[in-house]
């Protein structure tokens, strides 16, 4: 057998002055097959000694000794090992002795002259002993238990409220005490319903409690849901609970967790108006705002982006944006544009979309990066205009623009157009022919077109300009221009000038036509007339 399994001895502690009796007490014990180790110590000061420095299973004490009673060494046996059994041996004790005895700790009291009964005597004390034990070591894993239990739900920030099946509390933890403002013995022994539910729904609640003890059926029993509760001070606030049963009948016990959502709820109040007002934000400009993933995949379009496109935002959310939104002979050039606005290229460009009744609408992108707090480049975010109108009113003005001048450079028709503010002058290429000018050579000031009329003509160009800037109305003009090799040419000229806010010429417009050869004819015309008549005169003299 090896030696840690075979049985310990029992170690005894025997406080006796007759050696006579202590040899008594050894043959008794040893003659029922026990095995032990008796220590014997004869005074107080060993007894004491002994307590301290060796470990015993077992203390028989006299109880009439010279200078050390039996019951003072019990009360110090009691203080030093309370966990040892004492059984007092006396020649004679009284029944009060013994009573005060067995009052004070001992597990039992002999006779010295009925000692048969000391080993069955020991036996009972070791068992009460080895039970003593046991159920300290129960109690103290259980006090360690409801210790940890406490510190849980202490800890916890959610408020831990349990009740038995009469609706009692019977645990209320710390977070409890601050979501409902009672402390933790106001609250134990109290009707839960009278604590923390608002009267309107008490009877509601006791009906759900009754019904569930009847038929193991209950509305909030294992289901996570919002409710009102109820502080100490009759402030009523939203929680989060849950409930959980165990037992059945009588011995069900309820524990709720609840946590206070005020503060939640009003954040998503407040989420909720920002949302509102951002979503506010993007539909009221007529912009299409788009947003896409790392994919080109959409995951946001804006109302009035839907309206341009033809789709609700819950059928553009998800797809493919270049698959859906951009005609097919476009869709690889888009693709490598966007792969260039991931490595950063942010350029203003006008590119058509396709909407889903297949009509074609241009618009003018301005696109930006999306990142994450990390400073990570996670999608785009892009602004576009529709200006599929305005293109094709420009494109129209372009063209009638292109008439009028193919019309006017044709006909031979100078523009000229004169900003008041700056005192720039502009001319056509046509009028700087008219001047005997090279395209583009023409300085563009009032003062270099001045420099050009000759000169008994300039006052008269002046007093024209004046009056129609006073009047704002149209004005016509005859001079003569000198071309840079003394030519002088004859031009006419109509326009109109147009006043500022406080009546300050702002800016003239006209054209002008070269009327050179048009004025010699008219003088031939003239000159013909003059010498009609002197013929008719002459004739006349003559007759």
């Amino acid at each position: 057998m090896r030696e840690q399994d075979m049985p310990q001895p029992l170690r005894v502690l025997h406080l006796e002055d007759s050696p006579r009796d202590a040899e008594v007490v050894r043959h008794k014990l040893c003659a029922e097959d026990v095995s032990c180790e008796i220590l014997v110590v004869r005074d107080q000061e060993s007894f004491e000694a002994a307590l301290i420095e060796h470990p015993f299973a077992l203390i028989l004490l006299d109880y009439n000794l010279p200078g050390y009673d039996g019951l003072s060494a019990l009360k110090h046996a009691q203080l030093t090992r309370p966990d040892v059994p004492v059984i007092l041996i006396s020649g004679t004790v009284g029944d009060e002795d013994a009573v005060r005895c067995l009052q004070f700790g001992a597990t039992d009291y002999l006779l010295k002259d009925r000692l048969d009964r000391l080993v069955p005597a020991v036996q009972r004390a070791l068992r009460e002993a080895e039970t003593r034990r046991a159920r300290r070591q129960v109690e103290e894993a259980l006090s360690q238990s409801e210790a940890r239990k406490t510190a849980i739900f202490d800890s916890v920030l959610d408020a831990i409220v349990t009740m038995d099946a009469a609706g009692v509390v019977i645990e209320f933890n710390a977070a409890a005490v601050r979501t409902f403002g009672y402390t933790k013995a106001e609250a134990m022994g109290r009707p839960l319903a009278d604590l923390i539910i608002p009267s309107r729904f008490r009877e509601k609640n006791l009906d759900g409690l009754a019904r569930y003890l009847a038929t193991g059926e209950g509305i909030l029993v294992g289901k996570l849901v919002e409710v009102i509760a109820m502080r100490s001070d009759g402030v009523e606030l939203p929680v989060e609970l849950t409930i959980t049963a165990t037992g059945s009948g009588p011995q069900t016990i309820f524990t709720g967790v609840s946590r206070d959502i005020s503060a939640r709820q009003q954040a998503e109040a407040t989420l909720r108006v920002e949302r509102d007002r951002a979503e506010r934000y993007l539909d009221a400009p007529e912009v299409i705002l788009l947003a896409l993933d790392m994919n080109g995949v959409i995951t946001l379009a804006n109302r009035y982006a839907c309206s341009i496109l033809g789709w609700t935002a819950e059928e553009l959310v998800g797809r493919d944006w270049i698959e859906t939104c951009v005609p097919a002979r476009l869709r690889d050039t888009v693709r490598q544009a966007f792969r260039n606005l991931l490595d950063g290229d942010l350029s203003l460009v006008e590119r058509p979309v396709l909407t889903r009744s297949g009509e074609e609408r241009l618009i003018e992108w301005r696109n930006t990066l999306q990142r994450d707090d990390a400073g990570r480049v996670i999608g785009t975010f892009s602004s576009g205009t529709d200006i599929t109108e305005r293109k094709r009113a420009v494109d129209a003005l372009r063209t009638g623009e292109e008439r009028t001048r193919f019309a006017l450079q044709s006909a031979k028709v100078g523009i000229w157009d004169l900003e008041y503010t700056t005192g720039v002058l502009r001319w056509s290429e046509t009028l700087e022919a008219q001047f005997g000018l090279q395209p583009g050579t023409f300085g563009g000031t009032f003062e270099q077109w001045m420099e050009r009329i000759h000169p008994e003509d300039r006052q008269t160009v002046v007093s024209t300009l004046e009056r129609a800037a006073n009047s704002g109305a149209e004005f016509s003009v005859r001079y003569r221009a000198i071309w840079p090799d003394g030519t002088v040419r004859w031009l006419s000229g109509v326009g109109r000038i147009q006043p500022g806010e406080h009546g300050a010429p702002l800016r003239g417009v006209g054209i002008s036509l070269d009327v050179t050869e048009a004025r010699s004819l008219e003088a031939q015309f003239h000159q013909s007339q003059k010498m009609e008549a002197i013929g008719q005169l002459a004739a006349g003299v003559a007759h």
